[in-house]
């Protein structure tokens, strides 16, 4: 695995979140689900469904449910609700830019976790 900063990715993921985001969010407002709690975990866990099929496309990798699945969601979930309280404190109103921000908060997170290069035993202990 190459651990080089690639900017062309970078920008396609963030494509590919904004786009999940906006199917997660009409999924949501079709089941008209309103619990906050509920919201926040369905999307975190939709958009690293998501991303693990777009690996699968992309990398041939496998999709499988285990605990970098889970660690990965957990992940995902915390950075859309930090994102959404940095988007209600600036009060950011546009529907599109406020994807468009997450998805750039999930990217810059996903690389911050990576380049921790989390053990299977650190992340036992984590």
């Amino acid at each position: 695995m190459s651990s080089k900063f690639n900017f062309k990715w970078q920008v396609i993921w963030i494509i590919i979140h904004s786009i999940s985001l906006f199917i997660l969010a009409i999924i949501l407002q079709y089941f008209n689900v309103k619990n906050g709690i509920i919201q926040i975990l369905f999307i975190g866990f939709g958009v690293t469904i998501i991303a693990r099929l777009v690996k699968r496309i992309t990398k041939k990798k496998q999709f499988v449910v285990d605990k970098w699945f889970f660690f990965w969601s957990l992940i995902n979930t915390f950075t859309i609700w930090l994102m959404l309280l940095l988007i209600n404190l600036l009060q950011i109103t546009n529907y599109l830019l406020s994807l468009f921000l997450m998805s750039i908060g999930l990217v810059i997170v996903a690389n911050f976790v990576k380049n921790l290069r989390i053990t299977r035993t650190a992340m036992i202990i984590t």
